[in-house]
C-alpha cells in the first residue's frame, strides 16, 4: 500500500511540474505603417529583449507569460527614440516530437510607449498570435528556443497597428 501511495504522488507531482520553463530572448519586429487624419505615420522597427515563463498543465496544454522591453517603442515614428514594453498572457499547444516541441500561441497584452514623442499613446490593448519551436535540454536543462509572432496593437491613431517579431533565445526546462 506504502509503494502504491508513493507511485501516485510523484506522479501527481510528475504531472504539475511537466516541461515548465523559462526563456530569454532577443528579437527584431517590423512594424507597418499607421495612417491618421493627415496622413500615412512611418513608425520605427525595433529590436526586443525578454523573458518567458511557460507552465505546462497537460502534455500539450499551457500559460505563458511574457515581459519584453525595447530602448524603441512599436508606437514611435521614425527618427524618435522612445523606449517601450509590452506584457502578454498567453494559451500554448505544444506539439512534442522527442526533443523538439512545436508549439502554437494566442494570447492578449498590453504595449506600453515611454515618452511624448507623436503618436503620444501611452498604453494600448494588443493581441497576439504564434508559432515556434523549442529544442528543450539540449545541454542538461538549457535549450534553444526559435519564435515568430503576430501582434496587433489596436486603437493607435484610430487605427490598429500589426507588427511581425521574430526572436530566438535560450530556454531552462525544469
Amino acid at each position: 500500500m506504502c509503494k502504491f501511495i508513493r507511485i501516485c504522488v510523484f506522479s501527481l507531482c510528475g504531472l504539475s511540474v511537466y516541461a515548465s520553463d523559462v526563456s530569454l530572448f532577443a528579437g527584431w519586429t517590423d512594424v507597418n505603417s499607421a495612417r491618421s487624419v493627415t496622413g500615412e505615420v512611418k513608425l520605427n522597427n525595433f529590436n526586443v529583449f525578454g523573458a518567458r515563463f511557460e507552465k505546462d498543465f497537460f502534455v500539450i496544454l499551457g500559460f505563458e507569460n511574457t515581459l519584453a522591453v525595447s530602448a524603441n517603442s512599436v508606437l514611435t515614428t521614425a527618427g524618435e527614440d522612445d523606449g517601450g514594453l509590452y506584457y502578454t498572457s498567453n494559451l500554448v499547444v505544444n506539439l512534442p516530437i522527442r526533443r523538439m516541441l512545436t508549439f502554437f500561441t494566442w494570447g492578449l497584452g498590453v504595449s506600453h510607449k515611454f515618452g511624448d514623442s507623436f503618436p503620444d499613446v501611452g498604453s494600448r490593448f494588443a493581441t497576439n498570435f504564434g508559432t515556434g519551436v523549442k529544442l528543450r535540454r539540449l545541454a542538461g536543462p538549457i535549450g534553444l528556443r526559435m519564435d515568430y509572432r503576430r501582434f496587433t496593437i489596436h486603437s493607435v491613431l484610430d487605427e490598429n497597428v500589426n507588427t511581425n517579431e521574430v526572436s530566438v533565445g535560450i530556454i531552462f526546462t525544469y
